[in-house]
């Protein structure tokens, strides 16, 4: 049994699920593949035991970056979502950062945004996933927090609520760099979201 953001990403044929907690931090990655049922097969490990990283993947590679260790972290690891096998470093995010929680991503680039070092940070990084290295400075949040929610078209990303709870929804053009801009409401200022999407629509609750 784990819980507290054990991270969450996926290709078309495979679910990955990342870090968490059970009492005691966990390297543990799981895997399923969603055209079938059945239990959760053991994965690998992540590099590090964490909790609170923020995940984001295309159909090739599945990265988590951040977390708490229990300090904050700047580790960003990696692996290949069509294999088995343990995490390898990618590099590293320009700040340690706990439970950045909102993501965004292209086929080619992933994005991680806010967390906390220990104050709210609205700090916004960027990686190129076919590539392995640090992450480089994006852009900033309109206001900074921890535990937001994100998700994204191939094109736009968008990050919403978070923690302390909020309703500010903002949005970045992904193949570009800078700041954050406001996009919206929630409709009930809220943090722990979960989100959904395909190219077109958003769905958070």
């Amino acid at each position: 049994v784990r819980y507290d953001a054990p991270g969450p990403l996926g290709a078309f044929t495979r679910g990955v699920w990342g870090g968490g907690y059970d009492g005691s931090l966990l390297n543990v990655i799981d895997y399923c593949h969603f055209m079938t049922t059945g239990n959760f097969a053991d994965f690998g490990d992540l590099t590090s035991t964490r909790i609170g990283e923020s995940p984001v993947s295309n159909e090739v590679r599945g990265i988590w970056g951040g977390g708490k260790d229990p300090g904050n972290s700047n580790v960003i690891d990696y692996v290949t979502i069509a294999t088995t096998g343990n995490a390898t470093d990618f590099g590293d995010l320009t700040s340690a950062r706990g439970e950045p929680g909102a993501r965004g991503m292209s086929p080619t680039r992933g994005l991680l945004a806010g967390g906390i070092t220990p104050s709210n940070s609205d700090i916004i990084d960027f990686i190129e996933i076919a590539t392995t290295g640090d992450a480089v400075d994006f852009g900033d949040l309109t206001v900074a927090r921890r535990r937001a929610t994100g998700d994204s078209s191939p094109t736009r990303a968008i990050f919403a609520g978070g923690h302390p709870s909020l309703d500010v929804i903002d949005t970045v053009n992904i193949g570009s760099l800078g700041n954050a801009v406001d996009f919206g409401n929630l409709s009930v200022a809220r943090s722990f979201l979960g989100a959904v999407s395909n190219d077109n629509r958003i769905v958070f609750g």
